[in-house]
């Protein structure tokens, strides 16, 4: 077994749970703007390239959505459609099964999420992605980031609990 996919696995699931626990929606991109870099060299490096494909794109979305965060500025929508335009179009070109399209999916989800400003919301398809991603990565051997999707799922609960605990108490 090749170790070196999972150091990179180990590599994003550190950033993506800081992703889930920070605060800021500036904050959270730039975390998963790491982990989605991570993704995409261990999928790479595991020879699933539509996989890695859709990492570097969510990494591009990151850097872009995120920049517009820090100034405080809404994406437009024409700038969500792009991006999903470019992730249709990559996963028709490079999509060869269905277990290909999961990742797609997650994308799309990903993409509709960080595109709007409600980081509650967020972290609801953060869940719901990393189920997803739980399945992909059990089928396809990545099996530090199939943990990492489980510490995905509780840190995510926990922030989500957390920050509505804090927007109740600022009330």
């Amino acid at each position: 077994m090749n170790i070196l996919p999972h150091i990179f696995g180990v590599l994003a699931l550190g950033s993506w749970v800081s992703s889930v626990q920070a605060k800021k929606k500036s904050n959270i991109l730039v975390f998963q703007l790491l982990a989605n870099i991570f993704f995409a060299i261990q999928y790479f490096l595991l020879g699933y390239f539509s996989t890695c494909l859709m990492d570097l794109i969510s990494a591009l979305r990151c850097f872009v959505f995120g920049v517009n965060a820090k100034k405080n500025k809404n994406n437009p929508f024409s700038l969500l459609l792009f991006f999903i335009f470019i992730i249709i179009f990559l996963a028709l070109l490079y999509c060869k099964s269905p277990l290909s399209w999961i990742p797609v999916l997650a994308t799309l989800l990903y993409t509709i999420s960080t595109w709007q400003n409600n980081t509650q919301f967020l972290r609801y398809i953060f869940i719901i992605d990393a189920i997803f991603y739980m399945f992909y990565n059990y089928i396809v051997g990545a099996y530090v980031s199939l943990l990492g999707n489980l510490f995905e799922i509780i840190s995510g609960t926990i922030s989500i609990f957390r920050f509505k605990k804090k927007l109740k108490n600022s009330n």
